[in-house]
């Protein structure tokens, strides 16, 4: 059985506890003892005195009795001599029970009877010696009596108080007698055994001590032999003696002799490339009770070696002093892969911002090319659909069809590119509204259905009844993949027919799930090449876009979209097979998940062009010719006043001068940009409303126009609804309501909150509105003050108005900016996060507005 030193020394301590306490224990009933003996003689001084006090007051009244009866003078003294006893008598009666306040009491009560009942006496004396009649003489010594007699009551009810306090002190006095020698055998008994229990164990430890001795022996060498392979010292520093003892590792770090004992300051004497006074001020900083520290350095050893080494250590006080307790561990090997990993970091960073430079002009790129193709097709569509507004003949129509199809081909074309590009940089966004679903694929396939006739095609549409009506999703994204695999179909099938199914799959919990199908009799896909179309520019083989054309971008599209809704997506080939036992047909199928929508009042979304309630004057700025010439005839068809320049710093001076309803600026122009132009107006303080004209569908691009103050977005080509859905927006403020789609903000739960009350929802708008200006302006003065404290509190406030409007970006932002505080980050390090912030913060700011200016 093993002990420590701490339980030997509680048994040692225990022994001499009991030991003690049989001395105490005797010690105190001796006390007792002497105790009650000296409370048998107190309570027999205290009967001497109360009987020498009933003695007095006896003779005392013998003597007035005598001289009342004799007038003989002698009586007298007896009766003085008794007074002047039993004062003394009470006095010494008071002393002796000044500890108990019951006799204390009856004594109070004696000392008023006695001196009622030498009143008495003294009358009695005073009647006689006046000659009073025997009578009244009598009556005043029976007073006299009844008072004695009250005296001798409360001395006999004293006499009994002490008894009772005399037989409780003698009882415990012989409790203390009978148990006094059989505690103190007992306690010595086991202190004894205690005693020899502790000897025995103290013979185990000795053995166990001697192994320890051995086991400590082999493991030292152990430690020893640990410490030459991890290349790790340790060692003691006592610092008040300036003494310092290493393990063997320590002279192998430092090359030094073993046979020499190093100096205190022989390390610091080896550092290089630190400040001696930097080395001398944190020695000193932890050279303090309790202190820990950890610090890397570099030394040069005297044989001229250079070593990276980690000290860690700890200071405790000791009794002799404070003592730094560390090790050294020599870190060169992992230093110099460290430098190795910094240089292949380096060369990776380099890489990457190569690669986000490549990114960015790749952007850049898509973005102009998109607005250069856009901006003739624009023209092309718009004045394609002036033109069906005129009388034509039946071959003129058929050639502006032409010129239509091309047109929303070429555009579909770009979309396709613009969308790859979006994708890739996870930029495609996927909204969840709620929408008819089987009106929306009824509109999609409209179009489609009428292609299939001209080319003699059977044309099916069966949707599963047990489909809800409304359902929550992105109705636009579901239509753009229906289009793209419909098309396909379309283009690869000669005869037969195309079928398109919508089934009801299972609902799980809140989630309906519904499979989309489009069955074609035309090609086929051969099995070796279904998982290739899916990728971007691949095509079933080299002929496909010789024969039927197309880019082979479609289906890459689709693939990316429907993952993003959490959907799938496969297909079947061959479908059919004829009487060759040749396979043919394709079938395309994805399933989707949902939720339950609400119903929508889709009439309230349909744009009905009216005369404005008043004539509106239009400002124009776009440097292409054809855009201009079919803004005028839109505007002119709108009858709308306009006037149009081609250059941002035209239309500066044209609105300066004059008070235009709407300005419609193009983004990018020559001489001065749309933008350029916006930002200066905006300096001017002019409160015109501004909508970007451009023909790129970046977000960025978006983000840049409403960043500059414009008021919103529109995008190239436009229809003539189009333009009157904005003009009536933010001149006559009477958008339909489904046209403003944020960037940034979800107002669904201010939506909720404000139960369709359009009061309350604009209410609290204007309230989110308020806060998130006056905290944006907090927050830049605080950064500006380089006032974390104040930068921190006012994100604290920020994330209240950021979760109701669930603006993800700013909430990451936000959590990325108070760790940075946190962790005690430069003010620095901060800066571009929060001018982003910022940056996006005035974006919801416009949002709000153009929320706002619809309600």
């Amino acid at each position: 059985m093993k002990f420590s030193i701490r339980a030997l020394n509680i048994f040692f301590f225990i022994a001499l506890l009991l030991l003690v306490s049989a001395f105490v224990y005797s010690y105190f009933n001796i006390q007792g003892l002497r105790s009650a003996n000296h409370w048998v003689n107190h309570t027999n001084k205290v009967f001497l005195n109360l009987e020498s006090i009933h003695s007095d007051i006896k003779n005392a009244e013998s003597g007035v009795q005598g001289y009342a009866l004799t007038k003989d003078a002698t009586h007298l003294t007896q009766q003085e001599s008794s007074r002047k006893d039993i004062k003394n008598q009470l006095r010494i009666i008071d002393s002796l029970t000044s500890d108990n306040p019951q006799q204390q009491l009856y004594i109070d009560t004696l000392k008023v009877y006695l001196n009622d009942c030498f009143f008495l006496f003294n009358s009695s004396i005073n009647l006689t010696n006046s000659n009073a009649d025997q009578t009244e003489i009598i009556t005043a010594m029976q007073k006299a009596q009844t008072s004695t007699e009250q005296i001798n009551r409360i001395v006999d009810q004293m006499k009994q108080h002490e008894e009772r306090l005399l037989i409780s002190r003698t009882d415990t006095a012989e409790t203390l007698n009978k148990n006094a020698p059989v505690m103190i055998v007992l306690s010595g008994i086991l202190g004894f055994m205690v005693l020899v229990l502790s000897y025995y164990f103290i013979l185990l430890d000795i053995k166990q001590r001697k192994e320890i001795v051995k086991e400590l022996k082999i493991k030292n060498t152990l430690l020893e032999y640990a410490q030459q392979l991890t290349q790790m010292g340790t060692f003691e520093y006592f610092i008040d003696q300036q003494k310092t003892s290493w393990s063997n590792e320590m002279y192998n770090i430092f090359e030094v002799n073993k046979n020499i004992t190093p100096a205190p300051d022989f390390i610091d004497s080896l550092v290089i490339d630190e400040d001696p006074h930097k080395v001398q001020k944190r020695k000193n900083q932890i050279f303090a009770p309790n202190q820990s520290y950890s610090h890397d350095f570099k030394i040069r050893t005297s044989n001229g070696t250079e070593k990276f080494l980690i000290s860690n250590g700890y200071v405790t006080k000791e009794s002799t002093g404070l003592v730094m307790h560390g090790a050294i561990i020599d870190i060169t090997p992992l230093k110099k892969a460290e430098l190795s990993a910094l240089q292949q970091q380096d060369l990776m960073r380099i890489a990457k911002e190569k690669a986000e430079s490549a990114s960015q002009f790749k952007t850049r790129f898509l973005s102009n090319m998109s607005h250069e193709i856009r901006t003739p097709i624009n023209a092309i569509l718009g004045f394609t659909n002036i033109l069906k507004k005129q009388e034509l003949t039946p071959e003129q129509k058929t050639l502006l069809k032409n010129i239509s199809i091309s047109g929303e081909l070429l555009l579909k074309l770009i979309g396709n590119i613009l969308d790859i590009s979006k994708i890739e940089e996870g930029k495609v966004t996927i909204e969840k509204k709620s929408f008819h679903l089987k009106e929306i694929i009824r509109s999609v396939l409209s179009p489609f259905q009428h292609t299939a006739s001209e080319k003699n095609l059977d044309f099916r549409l069966v949707i599963d009844e047990k489909i809800p009506d409304y359902l929550i999703g992105d109705p636009q994204r579901i239509s753009q993949v229906l289009v793209n695999i419909i098309g396909n179909a379309l283009k690869f099938t000669s005869h037969g027919g195309i079928t398109v199914q919508i089934q009801f799959v299972k609902n799980e919990g809140a989630d309906y799930f519904i499979e989309f199908s489009v069955t074609d009799t035309g090609i086929g896909i051969s099995p070796d090449k279904q998982e290739d179309i899916f990728e971007s520019f691949t095509q079933a083989n080299d002929s496909i876009s010789v024969n039927y054309g197309g880019s082979g971008l479609g289906l890459s599209i689709v693939k990316e979209i429907v993952h993003l809704m959490d959907g799938t997506i496969n297909v079947q080939s061959p479908v059919f097979t004829n009487e060759r036992d040749k396979g043919y047909g394709a079938r395309f199928f994805f399933v989707l998940p949902f939720h339950l929508g609400e119903d929508i009042d889709t009439d309230a979304t349909k744009i009905s062009i009216k005369p404005f309630p008043k004539k509106v004057t239009v400002l124009v700025a776009d440097d292409n010719e054809m855009n201009r010439t079919l803004a005028a005839y839109t505007l002119q068809a709108l009858d709308c006043t306009y006037e149009i320049v081609e250059n941002g710093l035209q239309a500066i001076n044209k609105a300066s001068s004059f008070n235009y309803d709407i300005i419609l600026m193009d983004m990018q122009m020559p001489v001065c940009d749309g933008l350029q132009a916006t930002e200066q107006l905006r300096h001017n303080k002019l409160k015109t409303p501004i909508i970007g004209l451009t023909a790129n569908v970046f977000q960025e691009d978006i983000n840049s126009c409403l960043e500059a103050g414009m008021n919103a977005h529109l995008g190239k080509p436009y229809t003539e609804e189009d333009l009157y859905t904005v003009i009536d927006t933010w001149v006559f403020k009477n958008a339909v309501k489904s046209e403003f789609t944020p960037v940034y903000s979800n107002f669904d739960f201010i939506e909720k909150l404000s139960k369709n009350s359009t009061a309350i929802y604009r209410e609290m708008l204007e309230m989110f509105q308020k806060q998130n200006s006056q905290l944006l302006q907090e927050i830049v003065n605080a950064l500006d003050k380089r006032d974390t404290t104040a930068i921190d509190f006012s994100l604290h406030q920020y994330k209240s108005c950021v979760r109701i409007l669930s603006i993800e970006k700013l909430a990451s932002l936000i959590a990325k900016i108070e760790q940075k505080i946190k962790n005690n980050d430069p003010v620095e390090s901060l800066s571009e996060d929060v001018k982003k912030l910022i940056e996006i913060g005035y974006i919801v700011s416009k949002e709000i507005d153009s929320k706002l200016s619809i309600l």
